[in-house]
């Protein structure tokens, strides 16, 4: 089964994983937001100690 839009264009086998990385890092990034707001620590590494 192919999936064609109304106007008939088929979307390229690029597109495909363009939108999942694009949406992956979207979801990511809130997911960072929240834990930043729980643990108050900024950024990739933990603090010295941790």
């Amino acid at each position: 089964m192919a999936y064609t839009s109304r106007s008939g264009a088929r979307p390229g086998l690029r597109r495909l994983p363009t939108d999942m990385i694009e949406e992956y890092a979207r979801h990511v990034g809130q997911a960072d937001l929240i834990r930043e707001s729980i643990d108050g620590r900024v950024g990739e590494d933990p603090p010295a100690g941790f």
